[in-house]
């Protein structure tokens, strides 16, 4: 199983892979175990080599070309599908935020359904209670009135 990392030293992108797909050991100039690291650079784009292990803390300046050198053709090659494949990780990452967005909308209005369904629902029970009230103040009109024809009927007794 392969892992890698990437780092920027001196300038060169440099990407560490994991497994060791060599024969024998390569130790750099300290007496360690060397890694093998893969650059990015233009000029030696992906060509693997071995190097100090712990090269962010400090360096013994030890390497050894693990690939053979390629074509500038190649080099060419390599380099415009490595731009290309960047262009496409940026199209997918902006596809997923589309996506997202997308989601979001779905989302929204699906809310605004449910809260257009609530609004329906109160503006039902606003009517309600309004013809029950106005039931009320017509009752209590014919109460008046019942009351009033009442008074002045014992007023003129």
């Amino acid at each position: 199983m392969s892992s890698s990392s990437s780092s920027v030293v001196g300038g060169r992108n440099i990407q560490h892979g994991g497994s060791f797909e060599y024969n024998g050991d390569v130790f750099c100039y300290c007496g360690e175990k060397s890694q093998m690291w893969t650059t990015w650079k233009t000029k030696d784009i992906d060509i693997r080599f071995f190097g100090y292990p712990n090269f962010k803390v400090a360096d013994c300046g030890f390497y050894k070309w693990h690939d053979a050198e390629l074509s500038e053709r190649a080099k060419i090659v390599l380099h415009e599908m490595k731009k290309e494949n960047d262009v496409l990780k940026r199209k997918i990452r902006s596809f997923n935020s589309r996506n997202n967005q997308e989601d979001e909308l779905t989302e929204l209005k699906a809310e605004l359904i449910e809260l257009k369904v609530k609004m329906k629902t109160t503006k039902d029970q606003l009517r309600r209670l309004n013809r029950e009230n106005n039931m009320y103040l017509i009752g209590m009109c014919i109460a008046w009135s019942i009351c009033m024809v009442g008074i002045s009927g014992f007023l003129s007794n």
